[in-house]
């Protein structure tokens, strides 16, 4: 009798790192393959869309005292100005929350901050757990997806001491 079982090396677990409610679940089913950095999910959530606001407000502030002749060139000599640093800041926040370097510039661009945060697989495997609904509110550490590779499994079997063969012996059949 044996068991087949995932490597567990292969093992990842999706969490979100802020409260907010699923507002889009692109994986429907376990048993679906996906890619590593595939989204899975969207999440609203009110505290990453204040921080988008404040990394906006911090950009344009920035590109404001450019415009006034504060460079990096001017605070090398021994100017200091607070908001260039404030945009790297406010970026460097968003990053921790979760959201995604192209999510930033496209807001950048936009001047709009984003609705969604995309919600993306940090390994390629087969979805064998789900706890997405559309809908449900999340909180930080809410498990949202379990993903698994199983491209190595293991083979958990029960053997009978008499079956077991000694090293460098042969089996042979009468």
């Amino acid at each position: 009798v044996a068991t087949i079982v995932a490597s567990e090396r292969g093992v990842s677990r999706v969490h979100t790192r802020v409260s907010g409610w699923l507002e889009r679940v692109d994986v429907l089913e376990t048993g679906r393959t996906v890619a590593r950095g595939q989204t899975l999910a969207a999440i609203y959530s009110p505290e990453v869309n204040a921080a988008m606001v404040d990394h906006l407000n911090a950009v344009k502030w920035g590109k404001e005292e450019e415009k006034r002749g504060f460079t990096t060139e001017a605070r090398r000599h021994g100017e200091t100005h607070w908001k260039p640093d404030l945009a790297r800041a406010t970026r460097k926040r968003l990053t921790l929350l979760g959201v995604s370097q192209n999510e930033i510039t496209a807001s950048e661009k936009s001047g709009e901050p984003t609705r969604l945060t995309a919600l993306r697989a940090p390994a390629g495997g087969t979805i064998t757990r789900k706890g997405a609904v559309l809908g449900l509110y999340v909180q930080p550490g809410t498990e949202l997806f379990e993903i698994v590779d199983l491209t190595t499994v293991w083979a958990i079997a029960e053997v009978l001491e008499t079956d077991v063969l000694p090293a460098g012996s042969f089996a042979t059949t009468p």
